[in-house]
């Protein structure tokens, strides 16, 4: 299937004439007036010039200087915080023999009106813990992939953002439905005090949701763009 040349930036448009050798070909005869076009570049002015050519590589080094830019810093800012979250996961796993006793603990304090979620996870937690370990292992092998430009890694890499968007528009409800089971425990902290921590905890989640929502929508955009799989390839 042929490239779309009219969706693409004038920088990818320069690479696209770079790259073709017969510069009377349709393609590249197409590339010329799109680039024409977008640079203001009057049609008694010859594309192979030095000057014109100047002016093209330095376009073409800024952008990439950008994408390099974003993409390294993504994958840095990656890298560490599923660092953190595959260690602490491991962690998570070394104590697993005191985390369920604590849990078996807690078990015998559920009624009949604590949220069916939040039975799960507490009958569930191994397999909740060994889940995260795995989940976190395996976005920090992506998060490197990504740094040294595995296109399968930026498949993953959007997959695994899709999850996280998928999982914030969860996050307020789990708030909503099991946040409550906290009584099934017997605490005694007072209805008042209980119900502004309630309305407290989903007024944050909101919060925090949206924002996530925003900040990994705009990275599957980015990442995404023709600019940034450009890098990839």
């Amino acid at each position: 299937m042929s490239e779309n040349y009219g969706e693409l930036s004038a920088y990818l448009l320069i690479k696209r004439y770079q790259a073709q050798q017969d510069k009377n070909s349709p393609q590249a005869v197409e590339l010329d007036k799109l680039i024409r076009n977008d640079l203001d570049i009057s049609p008694d002015i010859d594309l192979m010039s030095d000057d014109i050519q100047d002016r093209f590589n330095n376009i073409v080094r800024s952008e990439k200087r950008k994408s390099e830019k974003f993409i390294n810093v993504t994958a840095w800012i990656f890298i560490v915080i599923t660092g953190l979250s595959f260690l602490g996961s491991g962690c998570g796993l070394m104590s697993l023999g005191i985390t369920s006793r604590y849990m078996s603990r807690l078990a015998p304090y559920l009624t009949e009106n604590a949220h069916p979620i939040f039975k799960f996870i507490i009958d569930n937690h191994i397999l909740l813990q060994v889940i995260s370990f795995f989940l976190s292992f395996g976005m920090f092998i992506v998060s490197i992939g990504i740094l040294y430009r595995s296109d399968l890694a930026r498949k993953f890499g959007i997959t695994f953002l899709i999850y996280e968007i998928a999982r914030a528009c969860i996050s307020p409800l789990m708030v909503k439905f099991v946040y409550p089971s906290i009584r099934s425990y017997g605490s005694e902290i007072p209805p008042t005090l209980f119900n502004s921590m309630y309305e407290a905890s989903i007024a944050m989640s909101l919060l925090f949701s949206v924002i996530f929502i925003a900040i990994y929508g705009l990275l599957i955009y980015k990442f995404t763009s023709p600019e940034i799989k450009e890098e990839f390839k």
